[in-house]
């Protein structure tokens, strides 16, 4: 089994790369990445890990596109990149200091809003991580104040979510910085764009034209048709067909590792990782 589409505690997720690591040795899963929101921190401590799995460097950038006059979200997967990369690296740390910026000036609020709130409170908040907002300040104010208190300020920010400026990078930007790092661009769970199916189509002819490497065909969440429409893509474009459990905790039904048997580690995209020795922290990191 493998699993190529994975969070942890270093985006969203709710277990450590480490705690990780057991799981997938539990469940004998051979090969996995770890693709973080917006970060490659992942690759960078795993290239310093000796581990008996096969690790391939992912991330999950979060981008948008104008491409039908209309803003869409859309994530973008990346694979076998040089963690060391100048323009990633720069890259990402834009998008970090961009959302730290809009969590800093929404937890102003809140402060000003709850007097039982203070900033001693937030000193070593994640202001820069993507994640849930309720969810990281529920953790960061655990034991400080009063449950009552918690659960008004979670209510609060589920009902009054923070406003995100610009934290996400236009697609061609990301794109394009992650094949300059030597990585594969892949779309990510495409049965989430929020398009028609004749827009889907459009859009992906656009994106091979700038130079999209593959598609997650196989997610866990993906029906029997979007995988049948997703490998056709893949087919008429030569994309590359990448998927994963998109895991990030252990509740709610989620389970780690790819249900679906088309994807192992014979897959091309796993094969040719392995070949260009782009992997990180394994026994095949040589």
């Amino acid at each position: 089994m493998i699993d190529l589409h994975i969070h942890s505690t270093l985006s969203d997720g709710n277990h450590s790369i480490y705690e990780i690591e057991n799981l997938a040795k539990e469940k004998e899963i051979e090969v996995l990445s770890v693709t973080d929101h917006d970060s490659i921190e992942s690759s960078k401590l795993l290239s310093k890990h000796n581990s008996s799995l096969l690790w391939l460097p992912g991330t999950e950038l979060s981008t948008e596109t104008h491409y039908f006059n209309e803003k869409h979200k859309v994530h973008l997967l990346g694979y076998g990149y040089d963690y060391n990369n100048e323009e990633l690296n720069k890259l990402l740390q834009e998008l970090h200091q961009r959302r730290a910026s809009d969590h800093q000036e929404y937890l102003e609020e809140l402060i000003k809003k709850y007097k039982y709130l203070s900033k001693d409170f937030f000193i070593d908040f994640p202001y820069g991580q993507y994640g849930w907002l309720y969810k990281m300040v529920q953790k960061q104010l655990n034991n400080k104040i009063s449950q009552e208190h918690q659960q008004e300020l979670v209510e609060h920010i589920k009902e009054n979510k923070p406003v995100y400026h610009k934290y996400n990078t236009e697609i061609e930007d990301a794109l394009s910085t992650i094949k300059q790092a030597n990585g594969y661009t892949v779309l990510a769970h495409p049965f989430e764009l929020k398009m028609t199916q004749e827009e889907q189509k459009e859009f992906i002819d656009y994106l091979v034209s700038i130079g999209l490497d593959g598609i997650e065909t196989y997610h866990n969440d993906a029906s029997k048709k979007d995988i049948e429409l997703y490998h056709m893509y893949a087919k008429k474009y030569n994309l590359l067909e990448t998927g994963g459990s998109d895991f990030h905790r252990l509740s709610g039904g989620d389970s780690l590792g790819c249900i679906h048997q088309e994807l192992t580690k014979e897959s091309p995209i796993v094969k040719k990782l392995i070949y260009e020795k782009r992997t990180v922290g394994g026994r095949y990191d040589n």
